[in-house]
C-alpha cells in the first residue's frame, strides 16, 4: 500500500512538468465544499493513504506533507508511515501553517496550484493575499488526478427522491416564495445555492449521494422569475421530473452550470463566498453584478415548523430507546 502511495505521488509529480506546477494543494472537500464527500472526491485520501475525514495534502516536487488536527494524530502517524509524506500536526506551536511551509520551500515568483472547484471564494482570496506578501502566486487548474486516478469511483448517480410534505411541513413553493421575499428586501434578483443541505431543504428532495447525508449533488439558481436546477440526468426519475415540472423548475445538466452562468443575463446574483467554489464564482457573466453575503436559506431552514419539530422528537425517542437497549 505504501509503495502504491509513493507511486501515486510520483504520478502526480510527473504532471507538474508539463503544467509548470511547483506545489499542489489537495483538500478533503468536494465542489460543494462539503465536510463529508462521495468517494469520487476522496482525492486527499487517495493521494496520501490517510483515511481521516479532515486533512490537507501539499505536494511539492521533492517534499510532501499532510496537515490534520489532533483527532487524527495517532491515525495519521500510522497511515502515513513509509509513504514519504510528512505529518504536520495542526495547532501545535512548532507546526508551520501550510502558507508558512510553502513560503519556506518556494522561491519568490513561483506559484501554488489548486483545483478551483475545491476551494471557496473566500479561501482562494485569503490564500492569494497571504502568498502575495511573499511574492508567491496562486494558479487555478483542473483536477490533475483525473488523468492518473485510473480506478476512480464514478460520480454519484443514485436517484433523487421526493421528501414528503408530511415530514417537510412546508411545500417547495412556499419555501421558494419565502426565499424570494428575503431577496427582494435586499434588492437581489438571483441567488445561487451550492450547499447541498440548503438545496435539499428548498426543493424537498433527498438523495443518497453521500454516506449518512441524505443530499443530492446538484446546484440551484433561484431568480425572481424562475428556478433552475442543475443535476445529472440519470438522477432524475420520472416522478421527480414531473414533480419539478409541476413547480415550474427548469432542469439543466450538472456539468453545464459554469457555461450557464457565463451567459446569465440577470442584473445581479447573490453568492455566499464561504460556500461557493472559486471556479463557479469565476464563471459568472462579467456583466452581472456579484453580491456577496449569507444565503437566506440558512436562516429560513433554521426555524423549524411543527412537522419538523415532531419529526425531531420522534427520531430522538427512537435513538434514546436504541441507546438504552445498547447500554442494557
Amino acid at each position: 500500500m505504501k509503495q502504491s502511495i509513493k507511486e501515486r505521488v510520483h504520478a502526480l509529480r510527473m504532471t507538474f512538468h508539463s503544467n509548470s506546477i511547483k506545489a499542489f494543494i489537495i483538500p478533503s472537500t468536494d465542489p460543494h465544499l462539503s465536510e463529508y464527500v462521495a468517494p469520487h472526491w476522496m482525492s486527499r485520501e487517495w493521494i496520501s493513504g490517510f483515511t481521516g475525514s479532515a486533512g490537507t495534502a501539499v505536494i511539492l516536487m521533492d517534499k510532501a506533507g499532510l496537515w490534520t488536527d489532533s483527532r487524527y494524530f495517532l491515525q495519521a502517524t500510522k497511515e502515513l508511515e513509509g509513504s514519504g509524506i510528512t505529518l504536520y500536526k495542526e495547532m501545535l506551536p512548532e507546526t508551520p501553517s501550510i502558507t508558512e511551509f510553502l513560503c519556506q520551500h518556494l522561491k519568490p515568483g513561483e506559484s501554488v496550484s489548486i483545483d478551483g472547484k475545491m476551494f471557496s471564494v473566500q479561501q482562494v482570496e485569503q490564500m492569494k493575499e497571504e502568498l502575495a506578501a511573499h511574492q508567491l502566486q496562486v494558479d487555478i487548474f483542473e483536477d490533475p488526478l483525473s488523468s492518473i486516478w485510473k480506478d476512480r469511483p464514478a460520480m454519484p448517480d443514485s436517484p433523487a427522491f421526493i421528501y414528503d410534505i408530511k415530514y417537510a411541513g412546508k411545500s417547495c413553493e412556499e419555501k421558494i416564495s419565502a426565499i424570494r421575499t428575503e431577496l427582494k428586501k435586499k434588492g437581489v434578483y438571483a441567488l445561487f445555492i451550492s450547499a447541498l443541505d440548503e438545496i435539499a431543504w428548498t426543493l424537498n428532495l433527498r438523495g443518497n449521494d453521500v454516506h449518512c447525508n441524505p443530499v443530492i449533488v446538484s446546484y440551484l439558481l433561484i431568480t425572481q422569475d424562475e428556478v433552475t436546477y442543475f443535476i445529472s440526468p440519470e438522477k432524475v426519475t420520472a416522478e421527480v421530473e414531473t414533480y419539478l415540472k409541476e413547480r415550474q423548475i427548469g432542469i439543466q445538466k450538472y456539468d453545464e452550470v459554469e457555461t450557464f452562468l457565463n451567459s446569465f443575463p440577470g442584473k445581479n446574483i447573490l453568492i455566499d463566498p464561504r460556500k461557493t467554489n472559486y471556479s463557479i464564482y469565476s464563471s459568472i457573466n462579467p456583466q452581472c453584478s456579484i453580491l456577496r453575503g449569507k444565503s437566506p436559506v440558512a436562516l429560513l431552514k433554521a426555524i423549524r415548523n411543527e412537522q419538523e419539530v415532531a419529526g425531531i422528537h420522534a427520531a430522538m425517542q427512537r435513538d434514546g430507546v436504541a441507546l438504552v437497549k445498547f447500554l442494557k
